[in-house]
């Protein structure tokens, strides 16, 4: 052993106290990393390796004190240890490309994260949204019964329009305006029917309770959303989008950075009411175009107000049950 050999000598590394380790383990080797004191009570990070094939204990191994500025020790480690492998394996480590890979991989669990996020805030939202439903629920217990004629009838309606291809759309705004629920029960418990202007028409405006606004259009049930190779919404929907906006913009509401409008009236929902029994591909088309109309306005069907009315029913009833 030279004398610059042993001078890297300097401690006993078999005599350490070992706080936390880990070991590595691949077919005839091992390598063992621990956080260790010395007896004078000095930490740092003990490197020892062995072959598992020879029934001993790890040799002596490297020593790197708390003390050390880790930075500098730890970018001289980078350097050597890659001109090392470099040397050995004959096949440099692309730090660049590991740089890339670990960067693409940051930025996929971004978009997962934000994903979560979403779904978290749309599960919060529809939670909301139903305890406000069972919490209106409740003020409407005695009316269950009548509730369950106007919706029998209100199905029948739709279905004839549908199967006799009958415009129906100054029945169904009439019944709605007297059945106002089936839309929602925020839209008729404590809620009240708006006219904000005479000169601009639109089937229904309601402020809800908490004070959100809905105006609605409603067109007849056999009507069709899209044209028949799905590539255009048809005549109907675009009137009915073109009175929405109107109203909208009338009312000076369209914006969201305004404090009030002139109207007294801010950052609404309008919806479009058409359509019953879509296929699949136009269903897919729907929610594309939903997307792009949020959050001002918003295309339904008769299918989704009929499947919510009947949860509404569902939840008086239970409560009810509850009460009795």
């Amino acid at each position: 052993m030279t004398d610059e050999e042993k001078s890297f000598d300097f401690i006993d590394l078999s005599n350490l106290e070992e706080i936390y380790s880990d070991t590595y383990n691949e077919d005839n080797y091992a390598a063992k990393i621990s956080l260790a004191k010395t007896k004078r009570g000095d930490e740092g990070i003990k490197i020892r390796t062995k072959r598992t094939n020879i029934p001993k204990e790890h040799g002596p191994g490297i020593w790197i004190p708390k003390s050390i500025d880790l930075r500098k020790w730890f970018l001289w480690f980078k350097e050597n240890f890659y001109k090392i492998v470099n040397s050995i394996w004959r096949k440099g480590i692309d730090l660049k490309v590991e740089l890339e890979k670990r960067e693409e991989e940051i930025e996929q669990l971004k978009k997962e994260l934000e994903l979560t996020r979403k779904e978290l805030e749309k599960k919060q939202q529809e939670r909301d949204r139903l305890e406000l439903e069972l919490k209106l629920a409740r003020e409407v217990i005695d009316k269950v019964d009548d509730y369950k004629r106007s919706l029998d009838s209100f199905i029948e309606m739709v279905e004839t329009s549908v199967k006799e291809d009958r415009n129906i759309e100054h029945e169904i705004k009439s019944f709605l305006k007297e059945n106002k629920w089936i839309l929602g029960l925020d839209c008729e418990v404590r809620a009240s029917e708006k006219s904000i202007d005479p000169s601009y028409r639109i089937d229904m405006h309601i402020e809800t309770d908490i004070g959100q606004h809905k105006i609605f259009e409603f067109k007849s049930p056999n009507k069709k959303i899209f044209r028949r190779n799905l590539t255009s919404i048809t005549e109907e929907v675009s009137r009915g989008l073109h009175q929405l906006i109107m109203y909208l913009r009338h009312a000076d509401v369209y914006s969201y950075w305004r404090s009030s409008s002139l109207y007294g009236v801010q950052a609404p929902l309008g919806v479009l009411l058409i359509g019953y029994n879509l296929t699949e591909p136009e269903k897919t088309m729907l929610e594309e175009w939903n997307r792009h109309l949020r959050p001002h306005i918003r295309i339904i069907t008769y299918d989704s107000v009929i499947s919510s009315a009947k949860r509404t029913l569902s939840h008086i009833t239970q409560i009810k049950k509850q009460i009795e």
